[in-house]
């Protein structure tokens, strides 16, 4: 069979090239460079979480309760073998606390994992999205970036400065 067309030759080829390392290239197409972030439910709230700062979300998880001194410590649950204390992040911004949450956020610091009342879905912004408090915006102080959503600043959720916090009541225990 003879080639008609060398030009369509070629270009046949570099098509096929092309569809080949298509499968061999990473899959980034479409993708924000930026930060990932889960919106949440606090409470009556509704916060931002960095994705970089957890290391397993999981819903539905039984806690079983534990006695203990901090109000914030709903009990412990298994992740992946191991036991996890797990803390009531709406104890951390000062709001009832739901001894139900439903979703546990396990941290990539340490650990612990925090309970939550809902998860309102996965968001992907540029790096530079996320800004400190402005004059007159109440940052908490478990808070201190928000993150524009719509219409909306969502507070990011300091899980570091949370961990940072039950280190320092841990320690004053008997």
């Amino acid at each position: 069979m003879s080639v008609a067309n060398p030009h369509l030759a070629s270009r046949a080829a570099e098509l096929r090239a092309e569809f080949d390392l298509s499968f061999a290239a990473s899959h980034q197409l479409g993708r924000v460079k930026g930060d990932g972030f889960l919106e949440i439910k606090v409470g009556d709230g509704v916060f931002a979480l960095r994705l970089s700062e957890v290391a397993g979300l999981s819903s539905n998880r039984k806690v079983t309760p534990i006695p203990g001194p901090a109000p914030a410590l709903l009990g412990v649950a298994s992740f992946r073998g191991a036991i996890t204390p797990v803390y009531s992040l709406e104890a951390f911004f000062e709001k009832p606390i739901d001894r139900q949450a439903r979703w546990l956020v396990i941290s990539a610091a340490a650990q612990v994992a925090f309970a939550f009342t809902g998860l309102i879905g996965h968001l992907e912004r540029p790096a530079d999205d996320a800004r400190p408090a402005a004059p007159g915006q109440q940052a908490q102080k478990f808070t201190g970036h928000f993150l524009p959503i719509g219409d909306h600043l969502r507070p990011i959720v300091d899980l570091a400065a949370i961990i940072a916090e039950i280190r320092v009541f841990s320690k004053s225990m008997p």
